[in-house]
């Protein structure tokens, strides 16, 4: 199921998006601080109008 984004999701993206490029890639924590930054700035910048970002949900699973 697709669910609309919640705050609380920020840090998930930021640290499963930093786990996977880190094991896929090798890439350094600064990669998850960059996704970090970029989630904040969606969400200081969020036009409902134009926008969107949805979670693929299973239960509590995301």
């Amino acid at each position: 199921m697709l669910r609309s984004y919640r705050p609380e999701d920020g840090p998930w993206i930021a640290e499963r998006h930093g786990a996977l490029y880190q094991q896929e890639f090798g890439w350094d924590l600064a990669f998850a601080d960059l996704v970090a930054s970029i989630v904040a700035d969606m969400e200081r910048q969020f036009d409902p109008a134009r926008e969107h970002c949805w979670i693929a949900a299973r239960g509590d699973e995301r």
